[in-house]
């Protein structure tokens, strides 16, 4: 497994360690998230003011 590619998280308990090994994001993904974000937010924006204003 190339370690290059993957960010881990290690842990020990009871004498035993555990290591959970994630793929790192790239940054498609990222830039995914953000404009899912965005457009939940504009589209929670408008609600408000909807909601708010008679």
């Amino acid at each position: 497994m190339d370690r290059e590619n993957y960010c881990s998280l290690e842990t020990e308990q009871n004498g035993m360690t555990v290591t959970f090994v994630f793929p790192t994001k790239t940054r498609k993904e990222e830039c995914t998230k953000n404009e899912i974000k965005n457009i939940l937010t504009s589209v929670l924006q408008q609600y408000l003011i909807k909601e708010v204003t008679p």
